[in-house]
């Protein structure tokens, strides 16, 4: 019976005498005769069996300590996939004589371990911590309030449990089903997925910033290609609603089919970091080059941006030599072309946002495997940004009622026309086309890279 995963009884009795003391245990309990024995079966959830292999295939290890004795508790063992009966059970007499080596071994390869003591479990969960291992245990009992309490995450059943194993619990599981637990880890993994891509996306943006006005003044002696009014509208306005957007993404790839991540893991990772610098450097690229090109970063006139100068309406020469009308005339040509180079620079940075959101929903799936729209929270911060960029821009010679100032000259923005949106769009794009072209290398099969942290 006990091979049948049931926990076996044995009966006995006795003819008491008149008048014979029926509290004297001692007494009472000697001379009994055997009359049988009854096998009783619990049998666990059917969706427990699914749940511990979906731990396993996530590199959870599950380990079983009862008090059951040690035929039931392999029985029990097997019929769950916690053991293949490889490895016996380890009693609890055998670990009253183990030294620390010896514990440490069977805490580490044995899954079952039967007739434990409180103290044995504090023993296992301690030897399990000291090799390492980020111990969660469940418990209903007050002699398992110790063990709960030593565990790294302690979890005491709802309905089951006692108070004492509740209060010395870390969490209490409401419906006492050990599914609910894995149902749990996979959605912290899905939380945590989802923080990554948020940091991924935030940092590469700022990192992207920075570096746009490092390289652009100290490195080529440019004057700033972005106002620190429309620095506040990208951080304010422009970053933070797609941010957010990532952090209701759905979840997606197997999370429980990776490794548990390593506990001194940062945040950002080591390949986040990676990605970041890879990302910005994409970005400062293509934003520097549209600010160059659109007049920006050109020769100067007396410390004035120079554009073109066969398109030049005025005498170059005569502004070279100091003429003071040619020196009028090209100084309010240069602050016009300058303030377009500042707008241009805006759009495709922004736009370059919009666009690298896309990449951070994931580490390694395409876009095109996601689905490009399956987001309903990107697409709608992605169309917010982008219809407030086309407002600042695009609206940018009409006054604002109350205080009569034009949008244009409160973020020194102007009117560009559809050749220069179809650039930025170009442009800003290939941080997009640049990421899918690394992701398809990473999953193909000569580069493929598996269970990224």
């Amino acid at each position: 019976m006990a091979g049948k995963a049931m926990r076996v009884l044995a009966l006995c009795a006795r003819r008491l005498d008149d008048g014979e003391d029926i509290y004297d245990v001692e007494k009472i309990e000697s001379g009994l005769i055997f009359l049988g024995l009854v096998g009783i079966m619990d049998p666990p959830r059917p969706e427990v069996k699914d749940a511990i292999a979906i731990c396993q295939q996530a590199g959870i290890k599950v380990k079983m300590i009862t008090g059951d004795q040690q035929f039931t508790a392999t029985a029990i063992g097997k019929e769950l996939g916690i053991t293949d009966g490889g490895i016996p059970a380890v009693n609890g007499s055998s670990i009253t004589n183990f030294n620390d080596a010896e514990m440490d071994e069977a805490a580490a390869n044995s899954t079952i371990f039967s007739r434990v003591a409180p103290d044995q479990k504090m023993r296992i969960v301690s030897s399990l911590q000291s090799q390492g291992e980020i111990v969660a245990m469940t418990g209903d009992g007050v002699n398992d309030a110790p063990a709960l309490s030593r565990a790294n995450i302690g979890i005491a059943m709802g309905i089951s449990g006692t108070d004492v194993a509740k209060d010395a619990a870390d969490m209490v599981l409401q419906d006492d089903n050990f599914a609910n637990i894995v149902h749990a880890v996979e959605e912290g993994r899905k939380i945590y997925q989802n923080i990554r891509n948020f940091v991924r996306y935030q940092v590469s943006t700022n990192v992207a910033a920075v570096s746009l006005i490092v390289i652009s003044t100290l490195v080529f002696g440019w004057n700033l290609p972005l106002t620190a009014t429309q620095i506040l509208v990208i951080n304010i306005l422009m970053d933070g609603p797609p941010a957010v957007a990532l952090g209701v993404e759905k979840k997606h790839g197997n999370v429980m089919s990776r490794p548990p991540r390593p506990v001194n893991e940062g945040l950002p990772s080591k390949s986040d970091i990676w990605l970041i610098f890879y990302l910005g450097a994409v970005m400062v690229i293509g934003t520097l080059l549209v600010f160059f090109l659109a007049g920006g970063g050109l020769d100067t006139c007396n410390g004035l941006p120079l554009a073109d100068e066969n398109s030049l309406p005025f005498d170059k020469a005569a502004c070279d030599s100091g003429d003071p009308d040619a020196i009028a005339q090209w100084s309010n040509y240069a602050d016009d072309r300058f303030v377009h180079a500042q707008t241009m620079t805006l759009s495709v940075f922004i736009m370059f946002q919009l666009f690298n959101v896309m990449n951070c929903r994931s580490q390694e799936e395409s876009i095109f495997s996601l689905g490009a729209f399956s987001n309903k929270a990107i697409n709608i911060a992605f169309l917010a940004s982008f219809g407030l960029l086309l407002f600042f821009v695009q609206l940018a010679n009409v006054s604002i009622p109350i205080i009569g100032i034009e949008i244009g000259g409160l973020l020194s923005t102007k009117v560009l026309s559809s050749s220069d949106w179809l650039i930025i769009i170009a442009v800003s794009f290939s941080v997009l086309v640049i990421e899918e072209f690394r992701k398809l290398i990473v999953n193909s099969k000569l580069f493929a890279i598996k269970n990224i942290p």
